[in-house]
């Protein structure tokens, strides 16, 4: 059974919000240590985070455009 549009824009958000949180986590860990792990798996969680975001905004513009 396919989810509500309302409800997956709701998990899409909270994805964000979570891949949002551990980028800067990572980008602080980054910045205190010398190699380019940490740098690599906060932009990484960055633009996850823009990714679900965007998902987000395409089925708002649909319920709108309904």
């Amino acid at each position: 059974m396919p989810m509500k549009p309302t409800s997956l824009i709701s998990r899409y958000e909270n994805t964000a919000k979570y891949h949002d949180r551990v980028a800067k986590r990572e980008w602080a860990r980054a910045k205190n240590t010398d190699d380019g792990y940490h740098y690599e798996r906060a932009r990484d969680h960055y633009r996850r985070a823009v990714e679900n975001r965007a998902k987000a905004e395409a089925i708002r513009e649909k319920l709108a455009n309904i």
